[in-house]
């Protein structure tokens, strides 16, 4: 009798292990698939502008008065612009004048991109030009103001003002 139990062991442990291997998972082949997509973005041109005021001092009547101010760019990267400046209450640029609190009293003034004050700086001459270092990175251009010695020698006790708009062009 010891001899049938023993292949009633084995032949149980054969069908265990069958059993077992048909219950097992079995590895199927992946299958995929695919797309694509697409990425993009547009920079557009755009200009970031600043401006310090321009304070001349009490005005000597016998020497030149001059001031500065100080005109801060940024544009997008490699974009060029140009910088032009308003000829103010005058409508003149080369010819502009700040008005005193009573209208009939003028103060002639030239603005300029260099200290030698030539040239005159305008919106259609004498503008700066420029190219975009990214608005981060901002341009800045001196503005350099002058009352001649004459001018001020004619010019009435009185607080004069001038508006000049910067233009930036890109």
């Amino acid at each position: 009798m010891m001899h049938s139990y023993t292949v009633k062991s084995a032949l149980s442990v054969a069908l265990f292990g069958f059993l077992a291997m048909g219950l097992a998972p079995v590895a199927s082949a992946a299958t995929n698939t695919t797309t694509t997509f697409t990425v993009t973005a547009g920079v557009g041109n755009t200009c970031i502008i600043s401006a310090t005021n321009m304070a001349f001092t009490t005005i000597p009547t016998t020497t030149a008065s001059n001031a500065t101010s100080s005109i801060s760019v940024g544009c997008t990267l490699n974009d060029p612009y140009t910088v032009g400046l308003s000829a103010g209450d005058s409508g003149v640029e080369t010819a502009r004048y700040m008005e005193g609190k009573n209208a009939s009293n003028k103060l002639y003034y030239a603005l300029s991109s260099s200290s030698s004050m030539s040239p005159n700086w305008g919106i259609t001459n004498g503008a700066q030009s420029g190219t975009g270092a990214g608005t981060s990175s901002p341009t800045v251009f001196q503005v350099y103001g002058q009352i001649t010695a004459a001018q001020a020698a004619a010019a009435a006790v009185d607080n004069y003002t001038d508006t000049i708009t910067v233009t930036v062009t890109y």
